[in-house]
């Protein structure tokens, strides 16, 4: 699958993914 940096799904991917580090980020906070 070829990915072309104006896709939305790219943009779509790369928002999930920042949730998702930000989610991690909280979960290890809140652990500590």
């Amino acid at each position: 699958m070829p990915r072309t940096p104006g896709s939305k799904k790219l943009t779509s991917e790369k928002k999930v993914a920042v949730s998702l580090f930000l989610v991690d980020l909280a979960a290890r906070r809140s652990m500590r």
